[in-house]
């Protein structure tokens, strides 16, 4: 009698446990959609906890608005990162320690199709906005920088094979300040001064320095009027603003010999009678 009662609990337990699941071929659903399943030690506090590793030799598919798969240094949901996709875009994040908050700086990393794409290749090239990176760093489209950019190697604007420290081929616009501690080596070089030209020598009313006093100023000073120091001239100069300096010695000269030669000729002239 005692056996029969057991077999009959045990039929009762098993019908319970099978109660929860039915067979469709080969799925197998829970009749309760509110249950949640474990596999292992412990119990379930989601839908599906596993403890222990997964393998599959497929594919897994999550199927929702913006799924994600999250990876958690704790069973807190603590310390960990996600894979959302969102859009079509598929954006990697690290959380900080509160569920569904995030540091202020943490890292992301932003998939999409090109030309918008960002792509790591086997080769260790990194590419933004291009789908096969050729070097370790390769961007289709503008690069926005708001602090300082080193190079240990050459650098080429235009050419792929640099052969200088900065190679530009084409033409090159500086609107500020250039400086190099090398030569520059260019075909043409167009400066745009804003200093005033120096035509007025030519003016009726200008007043050029007598020789004499010239020679005095030579002199004293070792050096022409207006005209830099050996000791200044090592600080730097401005192009523009020497080149306006020196063409206005170059007038001044042509005015000095224009004089002499008229006192040339008036001297001539007296031999002459």
């Amino acid at each position: 009698m005692n056996a029969f009662y057991t077999i009959l609990l045990f039929l009762f337990f098993c019908y319970s446990a099978n109660a929860q699941w039915t067979r469709d071929g080969s799925n197998v659903d829970l009749t309760n959609p509110d249950d949640n399943v474990k596999i292992g030690d412990g119990t379930a506090a989601n839908k599906l906890d596993v403890d222990g590793d997964i393998y599959t030799n497929n594919r897994v598919l999550i199927q929702k608005i913006a799924p994600a798969f999250w990876l958690d240094e704790t069973d807190q949901y603590q310390k960990g990162c996600n894979f959302v996709l969102n859009n079509g875009n598929l954006q990697f994040q690290r959380r900080a320690a509160n569920f569904g908050d995030y540091e202020a700086s943490f890292a992301r990393f932003f998939l999409a199709a090109p030309p918008n794409s960002f792509v790591l290749s086997s080769t260790g090239n990194i590419g933004f906005g291009i789908g096969n990176p050729d070097e370790k760093l390769h961007v289709d489209g503008n690069i926005l920088s708001e602090g300082d950019i080193y190079s240990v190697g050459n650098t080429g604007i235009g050419t792929t094979s640099p052969a200088a420290r900065l190679h530009v081929a084409g033409n090159a616009i500086v609107d500020g300040t250039l400086w190099t501690n090398g030569k520059i080596w260019s075909e043409e070089v167009e400066v745009v001064s804003s200093v005033t030209w120096p035509d007025y020598v030519f003016e009726n009313d200008y007043e050029l320095m007598k020789l004499s006093d010239l020679e005095n100023y030579i002199n004293v000073n070792g050096s022409l009027p207006n005209i830099p120091k050996a000791e200044e001239a090592e600080q730097g100069i401005r192009l523009g603003e020497m080149n306006a300096k020196l063409l206005q010695k170059i007038e001044e000269l042509t005015l000095y010999i224009i004089d002499q030669q008229k006192q040339i000729d008036e001297l001539k002239s007296k031999i002459d009678k």
